[in-house]
């Protein structure tokens, strides 16, 4: 795979599939500062320190929910959708491989038995509040 791949519907970015081998060198961030999730790619050389630090609370609002899924064992095919819950396009990813979930929808099928980590915007609502499933 390694290209970086931004799947749209029209104007809007829907998905922004990171492969695990994307080149990258030093510190590539692959989303806008806009995103509630800032999501880069960190290559360093042996013996590169970055310095120690904190984050400051801040207090920061955000209207979208974003998540990512990364591939850690296995394949699955992720069946992406548009602003009007209409179907767009499958992705198949592997080990190593990554998907921002950036807005419109998104559904995912194991190919494989898969060991997937998902990171999700919190404190979570429960699927209730925070879902619109797609039918």
């Amino acid at each position: 795979m390694s290209e970086l791949r931004t799947i749209r519907d029209g104007e809007e970015v829907i998905a922004i599939v990171i492969p695990g081998d994307l080149p990258a060198e030093g510190v590539r961030f692959v989303t806008p500062q806009s995103y509630p999730f800032q999501v880069g790619v960190l290559c360093h050389k042996a013996g590169t320190v970055l310095k120690a630090h904190g984050h400051k609370k801040l207090r920061i609002e955000t209207n979208i929910f974003q998540e990512i899924l990364i591939i850690q064992s296995g394949r699955i095919v992720v069946d992406l959708y548009g602003m009007e819950h209409q179907f767009l396009e499958s992705v198949e990813l592997g080990p190593g491989d990554a998907i921002l979930f950036v807005d419109g929808g998104h559904g995912v099928r194991m190919l494989t038995d898969a060991k997937i980590i998902e990171v999700k915007q919190g404190p979570y609502p429960g699927d209730k509040l925070a879902k619109v499933f797609i039918e």
